[in-house]
């Protein structure tokens, strides 16, 4: 549907930022998905926020990604575990452990990796498939569906959105539900894609992070007007490092650089390599707020 208002400002003036040039049909939205559309991406003229407008259907949109089997994802489970530890080593200086609640938890590395640093974890995915992973391999329970859908006892002393707010049909709505669960003094943990990145740049249109399955785009002014605008302050913003199989990283960057990566492929292949973890950065930010 289109979108006539602006999600952060209210604003009802946009003007085109671009509009992505995708040929591919299909399922778009699932946990892995690099599928690339013919969308139009609006920039509000009030506030600069970025947005897909028209939006696409959110209950087909939600259906999708329940529904999808998507082992793809879960494939990289012991790279997130290397991510997600160095993350909750920044996260515990800000925030006492205690109660967690990931939102949008995947196949659950997050709150496999702080419920062994002695957290009381919960977490809410759409992915049925990843949900019955994280109960086979973690032994997490996790809720399907979404934060509306579902109720929580308490509240949290951290709740985390991992590549997740620029999924959601209503960033504002996510986040002032994300305030009401939070204890006083709460932290909040965004992590992003940043679209005026040095990285997203360079690269320009060919930047990885322009999706189908990204509604919006923040960068470092319109993701800290989101936060204020619903009750956070933002205490630590910096650039989020990953870790990945190195033949994932390699196979999903062929898609954008083309055969030029043929000839590596098959080198780290050849010397036993593509399950080696490595560092990656295109752009990713992280963002840890407290609670107003």
């Amino acid at each position: 549907m289109a979108r006539t208002r602006c999600n952060l400002c209210g604003g009802t003036d946009f003007k085109l930022f671009f509009k992505t040039e995708g040929e591919e049909k299909g399922t778009k939205f699932f946990p892995s998905s690099d599928v690339i559309g013919n969308e139009s991406l609006v920039r509000c003229k009030n506030c600069n926020l970025v947005f897909v407008n028209p939006m696409p259907d959110e209950k087909k949109m939600i259906a999708e990604y329940s529904d999808f089997k998507d082992d793809r994802f879960a494939s990289q489970a012991k790279g997130r575990e290397i991510t997600f530890s160095k993350n909750m080593t920044e996260i515990e200086k800000y925030a006492k452990k205690g109660r967690i609640l990931d939102i949008g938890s995947a196949n659950g590395s997050f709150l496999f990796v702080a419920k062994n640093r002695g957290w009381r974890v919960e977490g809410v995915e759409l992915n049925k498939y990843l949900i019955k992973w994280a109960k086979e391999n973690y032994n997490l329970d996790l809720k399907q569906g979404t934060i509306f859908e579902n109720s929580f006892k308490n509240n949290f002393n951290v709740v985390t959105l991992w590549d997740v707010l620029e999924h959601v049909s209503d960033p504002s709505a996510t986040l002032k539900r994300c305030h009401e669960l939070l204890d006083k003094n709460g932290v909040l943990v965004v992590n992003y894609p940043d679209y005026k990145s040095i990285i997203s740049k360079i690269l320009a249109k060919k930047w990885p992070f322009y999706l189908s399955v990204h509604l919006y785009y923040f960068d470092r002014q319109t993701i800290a007007k989101m936060l204020e605008k619903n009750g956070f302050k933002i205490i630590k913003i910096k650039p989020h490092i990953q870790y990945l199989d190195l033949g994932y990283i390699l196979f999903r960057a062929k898609k954008y650089l083309g055969s030029i990566l043929s000839i590596p492929q098959m080198i780290v292949s050849s010397m036993g390599l593509n399950d080696k973890k490595i560092p990656y950065w295109i752009g990713q930010t992280l963002v840890i707020a407290r609670k107003k």
